[in-house]
């Protein structure tokens, strides 16, 4: 059967989504907040120009910072899910995010909120490693990770002489362990199965060099058990919580574990994760659409997605990304049209499509994200890189050994008595 889904998204990121319900059958569009933004898309999907959802659409909140939007459309009677003020408020204000952790019991890092002035005192005799925490929906470069407080200390510096860096932020001691996100999706009222845990990588360049990017890919897994253990010492833990705030959409948890098995908190994302969601979806069968419906509806137990392979996603990109504030430049180069000759595994990002040629939209220069299901994360990886290479796509940038990391967190989640990707129920 088909639905009606209406997509509010901030830049694009969602509609690779709206892509897939399209070629399910479903009715969808899409609304873009970034006016430069609003032709990414066009001649893949139906891009509004005004945000109108009609009677009967479940509408999708792709992005962070439209809560207030998002609560008034669920007042109005409208199926939402990825939208809420309770998420905004405990994703983009860091502090209160922590809080919400010891709320529940989540170990937090020592972490203290400063201004620049407060926080140069404070590094002046500092003898650890921080990283600068901003709040807010900030670029991605602003989360820094120091080697040293003199380190952190030039690195404000910089921040202030941009004034990229503007009010009060956190310095958050590091911790040494693996790091690993963990997400279900709650329906309002309940858990929908199945958990599912990320290892990405953020910086740019191989061996873990470069700007922080956000995400250049990702390795995600689902687990066969109904009470996954990263699951019960974290997201679990907000149940009545988020069943008192009427939440609908994913939850996830970004963490440290610790070479003692202590899982410690690090940020909370309430809203579609880039490029878990396009990786989780690549592992999920059936009619997306329907799943979708069921979900917003609160009717559905369980997405159809396999437990018994990994899902992996690379971005591809073309310069001068990550530097996308200057991407406009490269607008309406043309790519290869084997993008688009395999929709489920090549997803198109800041691309648009002018007689049925595909070209760079110029407003982050993330062409496209291109992923596989398998068992092996150097034979996925090593097939991906084939794949791109099959495309002509000017000064094509990837990172080529993406998730190498993922046996290292594998093998200290065995070492720990962790539940391991691909475990049958019966192993848990």
């Amino acid at each position: 059967m088909a639905h009606s889904f209406y997509i509010h998204s901030e830049s694009g990121d969602g509609n690779f989504l709206a892509y897939r319900l399209k070629r399910e059958g479903h009715r969808v569009k899409v609304f873009i907040h970034d006016k430069k933004a609003r032709h990414v898309g066009k001649g893949l999907i139906d891009v509004d120009s005004t945000f109108r959802p009609a009677k009967g659409d479940v509408v999708i909140f792709d992005m962070v910072k439209y809560g207030k939007l998002a609560d008034q459309v669920k007042a109005a009677g409208y199926k939402v899910i990825g939208g809420s003020r309770f998420g905004d408020m405990h994703e983009l204000d860091r502090p209160l995010g922590h809080r919400l952790m010891r709320q529940v019991q989540i170990a937090v890092p020592p972490t203290k909120t400063y201004t620049l002035a407060e926080a140069r005192a404070f590094l002046q005799t500092a003898d650890k490693p921080y990283f600068l925490k901003p709040s807010g929906n900030m670029d991605s470069a602003m989360t820094y990770g120091a080697k040293t407080p003199k380190g952190m200390l030039r690195f404000l510096d910089y921040a202030q002489a941009k004034e990229g860096l503007k009010g009060k932020f956190e310095l958050q001691e590091k911790v040494d362990g693996i790091e690993i996100s963990t997400e279900g999706w709650f329906d309002g009222d309940r858990w929908v199965l199945p958990f599912n845990s990320t290892v990405e990588d953020k910086k740019f360049m191989p061996g873990n060099y470069g700007p922080n990017t956000g995400c250049m890919g990702n390795v995600v897994w689902t687990y066969a058990s109904s009470r996954p253990i990263l699951a019960l010492r974290t997201i679990m833990r907000l149940e009545p919580i988020l069943r008192a705030a009427r939440y609908v959409g994913p939850v996830d948890i970004n963490t440290i574990i610790d070479k003692k098995g202590t899982v410690w908190g690090i940020e909370w994302t309430f809203r579609f994760g880039y490029a878990a969601l396009q990786a989780l979806l690549l592992m999920t069968a059936g009619d997306l659409g329907e799943q979708l419906y069921q979900f917003a509806n609160g009717q559905l137990d369980r997405f159809e997605t396999t437990t018994s392979e990994l899902g992996m996603v690379m971005n591809v990109s073309v310069p001068p990304y990550p530097t996308y504030h200057v991407a406009h430049e490269k607008a309406g180069l043309p790519l290869d049209p084997g993008i688009l000759a395999d929709p489920v595994r090549i997803m198109p990002a800041d691309v648009f499509v002018q007689n049925n040629i595909p070209k760079l939209a110029g407003v982050d220069g993330l062409v496209i994200a291109i992923g596989d299901v398998g068992k092996d994360v150097n034979t996925m990886r090593r097939s991906l890189i084939d794949r791109v290479d099959e495309f002509e796509i000017p000064d094509a940038q990837i990172k080529n050994d993406l998730c190498e990391r993922y046996y290292d967190v594998i093998g200290e989640l065995a070492r720990l008595g962790y539940e391991l990707p691909m475990m049958g129920e019966g192993n848990v």
